[in-house]
């Protein structure tokens, strides 16, 4: 971005979270800006115009990076916590091992079937009691 230009104002006070529309050309790098870590790096865009769609206050725990949080503040943003990538990269893994584990077991002629459970919460609301079930004949 041109230092001079309007844009280059505007880009000094967008955060990650925010929505943006970029008007500007992509080129190439040049082999020693190149960064590699990137699935980006190897391009740039050039910057002409910049228009904020949407503004977002920060966030009370950024979703990327892989710093830990206290356990209260990640359970009262799980839906932040949820698109962090380590977290996001163990729910896909779970998912494939159990989606492999059901196969094999079909494959080898074992069949899954799902009991309701039958539950009742104590009047106060501190516990749940299963509740026997019984047919009579």
């Amino acid at each position: 971005i041109d230092p001079d230009s309007d844009a280059f104002e505007l880009a000094e006070k967008v955060r990650s979270e925010f929505v943006v529309r970029v008007d500007g050309e992509v080129k190439a790098r040049s082999p020693e800006t190149v960064n590699k870590d990137l699935s980006t790096g190897e391009v740039e865009i050039y910057i002409r115009d910049m228009e904020v769609l949407g503004a977002a206050k920060e966030l009370p725990m950024p979703v990327f990076g892989d710093q830990e949080y206290p356990e209260d503040i990640r359970l009262k943003y799980r839906f932040l916590d949820l698109r962090r990538e380590r977290i996001h990269n163990n729910i896909v893994m779970r998912s494939k091992i159990i989606s492999h584990l059901r196969n094999t077991m079909v494959e080898q002629g074992f069949m899954e079937y799902q009991t309701p459970i039958l539950t009742a919460s104590s009047p106060e609301g501190a516990r749940d009691f299963l509740v026997p079930s019984r047919m009579h004949p």
